[in-house]
Formats: C-alpha cells, structure tokens, sequence
C-alpha cells in the first residue's frame, strides 16, 4: 500500500516536530553546557527537514529509478498479486499475529499459540490446508525441541498450560480405564445387543438398557456403565430398520419418522433412508457428547454452591418437567409421578426411621428398588400387550445396495437441518424426562414446518429423517447431564444409568468431576467410541435385518420374561423382586392402556427419596418456616420455575374454557 510522498513526508515533519518539541521541554542539567535536551532537538530538525524536503519534491533527481529484466522469449509475465476488497489490511495479520501471540502464549500454551500463528500465516500466503495443518502440527514442536531443549531458550508457559496437562492427564487415566479386555468386550457386546433388541418391533430401547441390569452385577463400574452407554445408543438408531422395512417402529423414537423412511423404501430408497439413519444418529450421538462435555464440568462448578433449598425446587422443577413435554395429559402424567413418589415413600428409609405402607411384610421394610420396577413397567408390561395383539407382518427378503451412498451429499445439502436436530435433541435431552422419543418427534415436525419441500413430506423425502436422526441420538448424551450433575434423570434410560452408577459406588453429583474426573471422561469416550461404532455395526446390522426380523415373537417374548425372571431374582437374590417386576408390570400395562405415562411413574420412584430429604433436611435448617424456600436468589428463580410448571396444566384448562366462551360471545355480536 503506498502512499503520495507528500502524505509521508507531512508525517515526518510532524514527528520531527513532536521530537524537537519534546527534546526542548527536558530540564537541562546544573553545571553542564550540554544536557539530554541537545541531542532529541537535532534529531526532530533533521527529520523535519527531511520531511519538507520529500514534501517539495526535492532530491528526486537522485533517485534511483528501478531496473528492469527483460522477459526471455516465450516467459510470461507473472500475473499480478489479487487485489480484494482486505488486500491492503492483509499486511496488518503479522504485526496482529505477535500480540495474539503476547496475549494468548501465556494462558493457551506454546505449542497451541504457535500452531495457530503458523497456519494463518501459511494460509495467508496462498498455502493449502494440506500443507498448512501438518506444517502447523508440527514446526512448533521443533522450535520447541531447538530453543526450548537445545539452547535452553524460557518458552512462555511451557509445552502447555497447567489446566491442560492437568486435562490431558486426565485423559489419559480414562484411555487406561475403557482400554482393558473387559470393557472392550462388554461395549462390543453391548453394542451388538442393543441393535438386536430395537431392530425388534415393540422392544424400546429403555427395555433393552433394563434387561442389562443383572449383567452390569458382575462386571466393574466402568465395564458396566459402558454397556448401558452402548446398549442405548445402538437401540436408538436401530429402531429405524423394521420402521423402513416394516412401517413397525422399533422404538418410540423411530415412531416419529417410521411412516416417512416406509414411503422412502416403497419408492426403491430403503438404502438411503438406513443409511441417514445410521450416518445422522452417529453425528447426533457425537454432538450430544460434546454438550455433555461442555455442559456438565461448569454447571458442576455451579452446583457446588447448592444448598438443600435449591436442590429440593430442582427436583421439583425435574418431575414438573417431565409432566409438561408428556404427549398424554399432564393432569395423567402429574398423577403418574404422584404414583412414583407414593411408591417412594414404602420402607423405613426416611428421616424417622418409621415403616410406612409396608403392611407387615418384612420385604417392604428395605422400600422399592428401582430397578425391578422398571423391568416391569417397560418389559413385562411389553410382553402382555404382545399378548393381546396380532404377529407383525413378516419382513421381505431383500438384498441391499451400499448403505453409505449419498450420504456426505446429504450432510452437505441438509447440513442446517442437521445442525438444528442436534441443537433440539441436545436442549430436550437436558430436560428431566423428555428424551429421545420427544425429541425425536419435535425435531421431525419442525423439519416439516421450516422446510422449503413442505409438500414432499409424507411421500418419502428424507429431509425429516436427517433432522430427527440427528435429534433423538444428541439426546441421549446430553440426558446424562442432569442425572450426573443432580441425579435427576434426563430420561427413562438414564434412570436406570442413575441406580447402575449407585451400585457401582458413582453417586451422582458434583463432587463427581472432581473426585472421580478420570471415570467422567471415561464415560465421554465411551459414548464418542459407541458412535463411531455405530456405522460399521449399523451397516452390518441392515444386511442381516432380513434375518434378525424372522425371529416370531412367539420366540423372542418367551426369553424376555426368562431375563426378567432372572435378572430381578439377582437383585436382592430372593423372589421378592420377582414378585415386585409381575406387580409393577401389571401397574404399567394398566397406565399405559389408560393414558398415564409411565415414564412420570419411574420419575417419581427414581428421585422421591431424593425430593423428600430435601424437603425435610430445608425445614430442619429453617425450623420449620417456609420463607428461607425463597430467600435465596437461585432458588426463587427455580421455585417460580417449578410452581409455574405446576399451575400450567391448570392454566391451559381455564383458557380453553375461557376461549370459546369469549368467541360464541364475540360471533353473537
């Protein structure tokens, strides 16, 4: 960028003007004919002068004029530089870089602040990515290992900051912990039996994670906690395989788009619509972990600060939760979860030690185990609506083409659509209760409302099945973060998480990223590993869906009532629990005929004992008055919340009341 000379030499008769100026006004020293106010008063008249001089156009017969190299015959001239709308300022990126550098070196690390300033710099001179990563990746590595190491040069803040080497520490404590035979083989396995299970018409998801409770006894807390991550992420995704094949969703969650990848696999695309559903869950279920990761450790930090007043509204606020995004009515789902906390309150495991509701049996005393209920409201209640309706149709042999075709198209034509189910999925998945179905369901309706294609929807266009594939899988992730910060359940599954991490000594809280960090990034990978091994098992799992879906039901209900059995007698290892799985199999075949969610019910069972001691510890604390429920900032905030999702069932029925009243008076006028 050059400038007229005039401009330039004005500059430099202002300067050497500020210069003599500034010289002139320094004291002189007592006793010395020359002081510190010579030398500056020389310099700023010369450089004024010199100024003038460029300003006048003096001495420009003495200048060089630049010297030219003929072109050899043939050369082409070189083409001049591109001269964009920033051309110019592209020379400020260098002197912009070293204070990114002065700022960032201390608080990012060497090696990471000198990463950036090399790639910027390299793809600003017209480098490729290809060469710009590796060369960012490693030339600061070796500066390190010259200047650093060899010449001993003081680097800024070392190879990287504490908190990230504290970190990667970390890290590398939870690579040691998922790389060991038994967690491998039980994700492996986990994996394999999820897919099964929800490839199944009529088996959800949440069964399969159930079913896997009696298994989880035998094995470490982290092999444990990683075939109920693997299980549930693997259920999710292949519910859509009997929804496209069959119109027969596998899970509640494939139920929302099941019609759609139908008319998809009717117009000769069944590979298509499998393929996003395997391609789009793994994204999603990879979001979801990153909002896990970034969510949860401040939101921890958080909740450290949370006496029992906050933590009693925000269970409450969680059950209110989980009645507002119920798809029955919320009066049935309030009803569910006052049917969960009465279950709760069985046993003498409260603040007087007194049994309540046992009725003299002795197996009461101890209360409700979680577990067996839910076994029973989810499978056996399963298995007896199995009873009462017809054998599905059975599934076409068929043969596929690739699987994987077309989707990197997809991802790049529906990329917002994507974005946005992750972001729904990821916002549902953190409210207590709603899970993946619901987010499964909204993600697809907003899909159909938003799109340009609102016609095609309905006949088999696949822009519906990106968004909520992307949804219902970032929720399952994103579900954890209550239930680990809180123990409050994001869903049903990870109830059933919750009482797997008690029994394995991981009581949920806080506390937990910071006493046991190693375990919390453990889990993050695993999830991060069960999505990525989602598309080659996802794909293997289509090819031998023709085969997986010949099993009768006749065979299938038979072994799940044998796991049930099993699975609920190790428990307690007596038969109570067995009685306790047909009793509340019963209960939640009744809710459901009915219209009440069982899902509110478990809420109920799950977090009841935790509401309650809070309830009672916050009145010990303020002797009984009501008032310090609400003295504190936050928690007037989560009781307005939670109060107000309470009154919101009742303020829906007053408007619909109120609504036609005022139209049949406002049409008589």
């Amino acid at each position: 960028m050059r400038l007229p000379d005039t401009v330039t030499g004005s500059f430099l008769v202002a300067l050497g003007a500020a210069a003599a100026y500034g010289g002139w006004l320094l004291p002189p020293v007592p006793g010395q004919p020359v002081g510190p106010n010579v030398f500056p008063l020389v310099i700023g008249t010369g450089l004024a002068l010199c100024g003038l001089a460029i300003v006048f156009g003096i001495g420009h017969s003495f200048e060089e004029e630049e010297e030219l190299i003929p072109l050899e015959d043939g050369q082409a001239a070189a083409a001049p530089p591109p001269q964009g709308k920033f051309h110019g300022l592209r020379a400020l990126l260098p002197p912009a870089l070293l204070l990114f550098y002065v700022v960032a070196a201390d608080r990012l690390g060497f090696i990471i602040t000198a990463a950036i300033m090399v790639y910027v710099t390299s793809t600003a001179l017209g480098a490729k990515w290809r060469l710009a990563l590796p060369l960012a990746a490693l030339s600061p590595f070796a500066i390190h290992l010259v200047f650093g190491k060899l010449l001993r040069v003081p680097l800024p803040a070392g190879l990287l900051p504490a908190p990230w080497l504290a970190m990667l520490k970390t890290l590398l404590d939870a690579f040691a912990l998922i790389s060991t035979w038994e967690v491998v083989i039980a994700m492996f396995a986990a994996s394999v039996y999820g897919l099964v299970i929800g490839s199944l018409p009529g088996l959800s998801a949440t069964m399969a994670t159930a079913l896997l409770v009696p298994v989880t006894f035998y094995l470490s807390p982290i092999a444990a906690i990683a075939t109920i991550v693997a299980a549930s992420s693997m259920a999710i995704f292949s519910g859509d395989i009997p929804g496209a094949l069959l119109r027969i969703p596998g899970t509640p969650a494939s139920a929302a788009y099941a019609d759609e990848a139908y008319a998809m696999t009717r117009k000769g695309q069944a590979e298509l619509a499998l393929g996003a559903g395997v391609w789009f869950s793994a994204v999603g279920g990879i979001a979801g972990v990153l909002s896990l990761m970034i969510l949860a450790p401040p939101l921890a930090e958080i909740a450290l600060s949370f006496s029992t007043f906050e933590y009693f509204w925000l269970a409450l606020l969680g059950l209110m939760c989980a009645t507002l995004v119920a798809r029955s009515s919320p009066v049935k789902a309030i009803a569910g979860m006052f049917i969960g906390l009465l279950v709760s309150c069985i046993g003498i495991e409260n603040p007087g030690g007194i049994p309540r509701f046992t009725f003299g049996i002795t197996d009461l005393f101890g209360g409700i185990e979680p577990i067996p209920a839910l076994v029973g409201v989810f499978a056996v209640a399963q298995v007896m609506r199995a009873m009462l309706t017809p054998e599905p149709p059975p599934l076409p042999r068929r043969k596929f083409g690739s699987i994987m075709a077309g989707q990197w198209l997809l991802t790049k034509k529906y990329h917002w659509q994507m974005t946005r189910g992750n972001i729904v999925g990821i916002i549902i998945g953190v409210l207590p209760g709603a899970g993946a179905d619901m987010a499964a369901w909204v993600s697809y309706a907003m899909s159909k409302r938003f799109s340009k294609e609102r016609e095609k929807f309905g006949t088999g266009h696949v822009e519906g099945l990106v968004e909520a594939g992307a949804s219902n899988n970032a929720s399952i992730a994103s579900g954890w973060v209550p239930s680990l910060l809180f123990g409050i359940p994001g869903d049903t599954i990870a109830a059933i998480a919750i009482g797997v991490l008690y029994m394995k000594g991981l009581n949920p809280g806080p506390t937990l990223f910071t006493e046991k960090a190693s375990s919390m990034y453990a889990i993050y990978l695993m999830f991060i590993i069960a999505n990525i091994l989602m598309i080659p098992l996802g794909i293997a799992m289509i090819r031998v869906a023709a085969y997986i879906l010949l099993a009768p039901r006749s065979t299938v209900m038979p072994i799940i009532m044998l796991c049930c059995a099993v699975g609920s007698f190790a428990i307690g290892n007596n038969m109570f629990g067995v009685v306790t799985v047909a009793v509340f199999g019963v209960i939640g075949y009744v809710m459901e005929e009915n219209g009440y969610p069982v899902a509110a019910m478990v809420l109920g069972i799950v977090m009841g004992t935790m509401v309650e001691q809070a309830f009672v510890t916050s009145l010990i604390k303020s002797d009984g008055s009501i008032l310090p429920f609400f003295e504190r900032p936050v928690a007037a905030i989560l009781a307005a919340m939670a109060i107000g999702a309470l009154l919101w069932p009742v303020m829906v029925w007053v408007w619909r009341k109120v609504k036609p009243v005022q139209t049949a008076a406002a049409t008589s006028r």
